[in-house]
């Protein structure tokens, strides 16, 4: 499984042995420096944070199937 973005294309490969309960949830924390203190999120050191422009990101099984997606707005200030 793994985490790609839509415009750019980078993609997380979710560490071996990971497991996420149908019912479960994650924190991926996204940027160059990220860093995460919280068991069980994941860290995604992507060129620049996910959500600094509007962006889709997709959750991708092994055969290339998008099982779910949601879209980013670009964050302003």
């Amino acid at each position: 499984w793994t985490l790609q973005t839509g415009d750019d294309g980078e993609t997380y490969h979710f560490p071996a042995g990971f497991v996420l309960m149908s019912d479960g949830e994650v924190r991926v924390h996204t940027s160059p420096g990220a860093t995460s203190s919280s068991a069980g999120d994941i860290v995604w050191p992507t060129a620049q944070a996910i959500g600094a422009e509007t962006e889709k990101v997709s959750l991708v099984d092994a055969d290339g199937n998008a099982v779910s997606s949601f879209e980013y707005e670009a964050i302003t200030s």
